[in-house]
């Protein structure tokens, strides 16, 4: 079945594979143990649930392990390198759905081969790179499905009712749109470049055309006061910022209030027994930032706030936690306190 599926993805994807492609069988129970995440989250996942949270982008109870191992779980099959996985409990040999998901996971291998794509530590820019590699699979297992008569798999969509697996999801959502728009501009050639000047932000994905003509986003700085260790920075970009809305308000709106971004800087200090997180996302316009303002205020109410607003900053009080809330021009700067746990 291997072979078969090898074969279609070479004449598709017009590259050959090399000899050394390993299959191994494994068990749930082997993933979650060899991928899934420890029992303790490390100070790195420690201080990412943080910052979700101090975003607004899971509720206070949120655990990153447990969801890392619902995700994990999730695998019907994966790669590694030259090797491909097939996980025995979520593999259905008999399911046309599994030769599409070999012929994704083979054109895998075929790009550890040849591009051996990086992935960037920022998160903004992991996501956009991962859109790419899962984009370039997806538009794949789908000419494979169309070539050999298997109903083509449904359009994902966000899952709303899961932010964490909704922000695992960007690749698979948005990837192969992305991937097919460079296809259809020039062929395999052009998404084969695509592996030397990736994508840099989920913008770029989600608007294709901004990648076409490298618009990038600025490079947000922040310059704050404040007594504590700066323990963790990151940029969380456009589809993160939509989450967080779409979650309170109706999706439409969330995109419409998250298309002018023009890039963010998310720092989280640690002082004591307090957390405080800086998040400063800057905008294309001024009426692009305050829409921005407008419309995260907004959510934030929608979700029990108790929200005082004047002239162009809010002070926001929601669960534990302490927000401010300040436009300055294309800018706004959102900062929160927290009591450390």
């Amino acid at each position: 079945l291997v072979n078969e599926v090898k074969s279609h993805v070479e004449d598709i994807r017009d590259l050959e594979f090399p000899e050394e492609t390993n299959v191994v069988v494994i068990t749930k129970e082997w993933v979650l143990k060899h991928w899934g995440p420890p029992p303790t989250p490390s100070k790195e996942m420690l201080y990412k649930e943080i910052v979700y949270k101090l975003t607004f982008l899971v509720p206070p109870d949120f655990s990153i392990v447990e969801m890392e191992k619902r995700w994990t779980a999730s695998f019907m099959a994966a790669t590694s390198a030259y090797t491909l996985y097939i996980v025995k409990e979520n593999f259905n040999v008999e399911d046309p759905t599994a030769k599409r998901a070999l012929a994704h996971e083979l054109t895998h291998i075929l790009q550890y081969h040849y591009f051996k794509p990086e992935y960037p530590k920022i998160l903004d820019s992991k996501l956009a790179v991962l859109a790419l590699i899962e984009g370039d699979a997806d538009l794949t297992a789908d000419m494979y499905c169309n070539l050999t008569g298997i109903p083509p798999r449904p359009q994902p969509t966000i899952p709303l009712n899961s932010p964490y697996i909704a922000l695992q999801s960007f690749p698979y959502i948005y990837g192969e749109s992305f991937v097919k728009q460079l296809y259809v501009k020039g062929g395999w050639t052009l998404v084969n470049e695509a592996y030397q000047n990736p994508p840099q932000t989920t913008e770029q994905i989600i608007h294709p055309e901004k990648y076409l003509r490298k618009e990038e986003p600025v490079k947000v700085t922040l310059t704050v006061n404040v007594t504590g260790d700066q323990v963790y920075v990151d940029v969380m970009g456009e589809y993160y910022i939509l989450l967080v809305l779409a979650l309170k308000v109706n999706l439409e709106e969330a995109m419409e209030a998250v298309e002018g971004w023009n890039g963010d800087k998310v720092v989280l200090y640690r002082n004591n027994k307090a957390w405080t997180l800086y998040w400063n996302i800057t905008w294309d316009t001024l009426n692009d930032a305050k829409e921005f303002y407008n419309t995260f205020i907004e959510a934030l109410r929608n979700i029990e706030a108790k929200v005082a607003v004047e002239n162009n900053q809010a002070e926001i009080r929601i669960w534990s936690y302490m927000v401010t809330v300040t436009l300055n021009g294309k800018n706004i700067l959102i900062k929160t306190i927290s009591t450390a746990e």
